[in-house]
């Protein structure tokens, strides 16, 4: 196959070319490697560093171009749109797979219908709660390109069901969630990690990383914190990640601020509960918390809001929720959770290398369809 992938740059506090991270940057990767003819194309919404780079050769052989919107956003759309036109005639792909966001969903859509080549749509959010859907028009033309792509990819079963009545068929929808670098998020030794972060050897530690954000309830978790402080001096909250709101002011909270991506598995091999945050929300009812897969993948026993994923009748197994936006209730099972023995047993996640797999077959099934 050759396939062109459309993307955003910058997603989860990452660039995909800079930093050669995430899901848009690991299928395509794979895909290559398995011998496909792969390319990409990405846009960057926001100002970068000086020294970033506007293209890569992968190791598998994709390459990756970008072009800045800021600070002429007209010019920086035109000659994105340019080589994309350029590509086509050259590359001549037999798929396009629209992902990241919705102007790109919308734009692959167009090209698709324009140029005849099947589309491949893929969510990893719920992008109708995105801010940028306040925009006039953006919803529909959203929906309307969900609706006519060849197939859809859906990062959890919720967000598959909600495309799937949208487009009034089970048919060429699919499930695809995230997935782990296991070489880098595994098991080891919680005293050693302890240790490399600075963090106390025979405290209870609690904790999460990532975006420590309002809009996430990362109030829930300081709440809960504070009232765990007044009667249990042995737990410890440890954070790492963007914040907009202060965590609580106790000598028992120890602040990481942002941890290299590289340095997140000691965090959560150290930690003796991961907590996971969120509001009822839109984004909350449809997303899949990368954070999720990488504490299991660390074998750390985690706590989430009842939303979402979360709060579907199969649930995920061994996975404790809570009430969102009720600091008691998460009280309540952190102390059980605390209070329980932690088992060694290794618990199997997702790979990359799984998911492109799966994501070649349904390529493949949207080509021949």
């Amino acid at each position: 196959m050759r396939i062109l992938f459309l993307s955003k740059r910058q997603y989860m506090g990452k660039d995909l070319i800079d930093d050669r991270y995430g899901r848009f940057y690991e299928l395509p990767e794979y895909l290559a490697s398995q011998g496909h003819q792969v390319i990409g194309r990405c846009l960057a919404y926001h100002a970068r560093k000086q020294s970033s780079v506007g293209q890569i050769d992968t190791p598998s052989g994709v390459t990756w171009l970008s072009w800045d919107l800021p600070p002429v956003y007209f010019d920086g759309l035109l000659k994105f749109h340019r080589d994309i036109l350029a590509s086509l005639k050259s590359f001549r792909p037999d798929v396009i797979v629209g992902c990241s966001d919705a102007f790109q969903v919308i734009y692959a859509n167009w090209l698709g219908k324009k140029y005849c080549i099947p589309i491949l749509i893929d969510l990893y959010d719920q992008f109708e709660a995105y801010g940028s859907n306040h925009i006039p028009g953006l919803q529909s033309a959203y929906r309307h390109a969900i609706k006519n792509a060849s197939g859809v990819t859906c990062i959890s079963e919720p967000l598959r069901r909600w495309v799937a009545s949208l487009r009034n068929s089970e048919e060429n929808t699919f499930c695809l969630g995230n997935a782990v670098d296991t070489g880098l998020f595994r098991h080891f030794d919680k005293y050693e990690c302890r240790k490399n972060l600075g963090l106390p050897i025979d405290a209870k530690l609690i904790g999460t990383a990532g975006a420590l954000t309002k809009n996430r309830d990362i109030e829930s978790l300081y709440r809960a914190y504070a009232k765990l402080a007044e009667l249990h001096t042995d737990i410890h909250l440890v954070i790492a990640g963007v914040r907009d709101t202060p965590p609580p002011a106790h000598p028992n909270v120890h602040d990481l601020g942002q941890l290299d991506h590289s340095k997140i598995p000691l965090l959560f091999n150290a930690l003796d509960v991961g907590v996971i945050c969120n509001r009822n929300s839109l984004f909350a009812q449809y997303c899949h918390p990368q954070k999720f897969l990488e504490m299991q993948a660390c074998n750390l026993p985690t706590i989430a809001a009842r939303v979402g994923i979360f709060a579907l009748e199969d649930g995920e197994a061994g996975t404790e929720t809570y009430i969102p936006e009720d600091p008691d209730d998460l009280v309540l099972k952190l102390l059980e959770t605390l209070s329980k023995s932690r088992e060694s047993a290794t618990v199997r996640v997702p790979t990359w290398h799984s998911n492109a797999r799966l994501l070649e077959g349904y390529l493949l099934k949207i080509i021949e369809t």
